[in-house]
């Protein structure tokens, strides 16, 4: 019986064992792995699993555009319009201007402003300004509850003795705050990752960065929480901006014509010489008195200086 030859089996043993050797040696006894939610990654160099402490930690903060924080939503798959499948609630922000015309500017604002406090609104801004000829204009920016946005809208044009120009519009964003909200989870997810290295982390660089990250995640999540807030309120409460003119202050082929307005000017200027010829009259009367002194002792006084000077021959 021939012997076989147990030298290509030594050969490949020996490859095989060379081959694992410089594995262990080169590639590392670590275990490395990627967390690709919102851009981090995280590399150890040992097991947490097993107890080891960790040695090494490298760590690189996501892309900081304003996609990756979810400023710009991108369109949900599986849906044309950009809202993820199963969203039955539209996430509508609503937003009308209106130029009215009105009788008096003064009284509309308030009214206004009593119509949204009734309507549970805010009146954010409003403003009546002086113009030339004693003209005057009021604008308004008004929030209401969405739910009531085109009642609003048809109460305030209501109030008015005209409607000058009247805009609305409506925005999604529906496709945002499902994408806001997802993110904001992701990186949720990203924080207890975090704090789960530093609680494992025992050297001090490894505790500083896995703390600079940390803080920095937190950031991020107040960020996206602030940015998501400001969304919802939009949707809660729709706005409304409101520009009040008076009605003489209306302008007829390029000239403002203010009939009413100078009837209301000439009145007021008659009422104002009355009141003055009224008062010149009570101080002359109140004065009187006063004068009839002041008369009575500079006619003893010429007297006096009369009869002086016939007495001396000079008169």
């Amino acid at each position: 019986m021939k012997k076989l030859s147990l030298w290509p089996w030594k050969n490949i043993s020996l490859g095989f064992l060379v081959v694992v050797v410089l594995g262990l040696l080169f590639g590392g006894t670590g275990a490395e792995f990627l967390e690709s939610g919102d851009g981090y990654m995280m590399r150890q160099s040992k097991n947490f699993a097993s107890g080891g402490a960790v040695s090494e930690m490298a760590m690189m903060a996501y892309d900081s555009d304003e996609s990756a924080r979810g400023m710009i939503a991108p369109p949900m798959p599986g849906s044309p319009d950009g809202v993820a499948p199963g969203v039955s609630e539209r996430e509508l922000i609503r937003s009308g201007n209106l130029s009215l015309i009105v009788e008096d500017v003064e009284y509309s604002v308030e009214k206004i402003k009593i119509q949204v406090s009734e309507w549970k609104g805010i009146v954010e801004e409003a403003n009546i300004n002086r113009l030339e000829d004693d003209r005057r204009s009021g604008w308004m920016r008004l929030r209401v509850p969405n739910a009531g946005f085109d009642d609003a809208m048809k109460a305030l044009k209501a109030g008015a003795l005209k409607v000058e120009s009247e805009t609305a519009r409506v925005d999604d964003v529906t496709g945002q705050v499902v994408d806001s909200k997802a993110r904001l989870n992701n990186m949720r997810a990203e924080e207890a990752q975090y704090k789960d290295i530093l609680a494992r982390a025992v050297t001090v660089e490894d505790t500083l960065q896995a703390t600079q990250y940390l803080n920095r995640v937190r950031n991020d999540i107040e960020w996206a929480e602030r940015n998501l807030k400001n969304i919802t309120e939009r949707v809660a409460l729709s706005s409304i901006n409101v520009n009040l003119i008076d009605e003489g202050d209306v302008e007829v082929l390029g000239v403002y014509w203010t009939p009413w307005l100078n009837v209301k000017k000439a009145a007021r200027g008659a009422l104002e010489n009355i009141t003055f010829s009224v008062d010149v009259l009570v101080k002359f009367l109140l004065n009187l008195p006063v004068l009839l002194v002041y008369g009575f002792l500079l006619w003893a006084f010429l007297k006096l200086a009369i009869k002086g000077l016939k007495k001396s021959g000079l008169l």
